[in-house]
C-alpha cells in the first residue's frame, strides 16, 4: 500500500516539475521577442545607444523614458518578465489605465 502511495507520489512530482521545465522552456524562447517587431523595433533602434550614455535613475534618464512610453508599454504588456507587465497606473487628468507607473499622465495628458 505505501509503496503505490509513494509510485504516485513520484509521479505527480515528476509531471509537476516537467510543467515548470515546460513553462521555462516557452519563457526562453519567447524573451524579448517583442524587441524585433514594430512598435518596439523602431523605438528601441532610435533610443538603445542614446539610453546607455545616460546615468540610470538621472533626470535626463527618466526624461527619455517618457519619450519611450509608447513602445515600453508595448514591451511591458508582453512580456511578463518585467514588474510593470502585472500593474497599471491611472492618468491623473482623464483617468485612463495603462501598463506601468513610471509616468503619472497618458500620452493624451502629457
Amino acid at each position: 500500500m505505501s509503496k503505490d502511495k509513494t509510485k504516485e507520489h513520484i509521479k505527480e512530482v515528476r509531471i509537476n516539475l516537467l510543467k515548470i521545465i515546460t513553462a521555462l522552456q516557452v519563457r526562453a524562447w519567447e524573451h524579448d521577442a517583442s524587441k524585433l517587431e514594430e512598435p518596439e523595433l523602431s523605438g528601441f533602434n532610435e533610443v538603445s545607444e542614446k539610453l546607455s550614455k545616460l546615468a540610470y535613475g538621472s533626470d535626463e534618464y527618466k526624461k527619455q523614458l517618457k519619450e519611450m512610453k509608447p513602445f515600453l508599454d508595448h514591451h511591458y504588456a508582453n512580456n511578463r518578465h518585467h514588474p510593470e507587465h502585472f500593474y497599471t497606473s491611472e492618468c491623473n487628468t482623464c483617468f485612463k489605465q495603462y501598463p506601468g507607473d513610471y509616468n503619472k499622465y497618458c500620452e493624451r495628458c502629457m
